[in-house]
């Protein structure tokens, strides 16, 4: 079985069409392919922080920072958001005086903290282009530090490698599927998995297949929320029957009404 943390990095890196290591801007395209699920503000804060405003997240970025630790902070706090977690940071501040609430809000903090963790080393370090790679290489191509690359290394020796991916079971493609209609105004829609009416409709700009497959890659790296968040606008909303009787419609018509 994969990791949670680390399957919905390869989800996202999938979604993202990041083959090998990412690069500075592909932090940038995280925040944007996010936009929808995440507000991002900037603001003179000592440190990046992300709060739940259910169901949407904002991550709160500090100003002037340099390149590269702001581009690792983009991917925390997105990371934060697609783990959904922060519960032990949520209890802290929830604690006035009581020891064994503050010992289990560590206990989750610590876990929050291992999930990012595993999350991080798979963004910036995939273990599959490690296992087919000479960590000197590694050094020269990931922009990554000789110590953290060596630790990266270590944590993968002696574990099996991932499963072939498959769709996760909390995708969103487990509950929607992609149909193609060719020739229509809005070609590309998404419906329940199973039947029902379509709950999503997308135009195509540009190639054809690879709206297709950037929906169908979505639908893979997202849950059924995120994605319902990220293509809200694109939703197909229910309309009200209106009842306009006939002799107001003769009436708008200027048409003689019957008395």
């Amino acid at each position: 079985m994969n990791d949670w943390a680390e399957e919905r990095c390869r989800g996202v890196r999938i979604a993202l069409r990041i083959p090998g290591f990412p690069t500075a801007g592909d932090a940038v395209r995280l925040e944007e392919w996010l936009y929808g699920c995440i507000r991002s503000v900037y603001a003179d804060v000592p440190r990046a922080t992300m709060r739940f405003d259910d169901p949407k997240g904002v991550a709160t970025l500090p100003k002037g920072r340099f390149p590269e630790e702001l581009e690792r902070k983009r991917v925390e706090e997105c990371a934060h958001f697609l783990l959904g977690d922060g519960l032990g940071s949520q209890m802290r501040t929830m604690i006035v005086h009581d020891v064994r609430a503050a010992r289990l809000a560590k206990k989750n903090e610590d876990k929050d903290e291992g999930r990012l963790g595993r999350f991080m080393a798979e963004w910036f370090l995939p273990a599959a282009l490690l296992r087919r790679m000479r960590p000197e290489d590694v050094a020269e191509e990931s922009r990554q530090e000789w110590t953290v690359i060596r630790k990266r290394y270590a944590e993968l020796r002696g574990r099996p490698a991932p499963a072939p991916f498959t769709v996760p079971r909390w995708a969103a493609a487990q509950q929607y599927e992609l149909q193609v209609r060719r020739g229509a105004p809005m070609p590309l829609l998404v419906t329940p998995r199973g039947g029902g009416s379509p709950e999503f409709q997308f135009p195509v700009v540009g190639s054809f297949e690879d709206a297709a497959f950037q929906i169908r890659a979505d639908l893979c790296a997202l849950t059924p929320l995120e994605f319902r968040l990220k293509y809200a606008y694109d939703a197909i909303r229910t309309g009200i029957p209106v009842d306009i009787p006939d002799d107001e419609l003769l009436v708008w018509a200027g048409m003689p009404v019957k008395t």
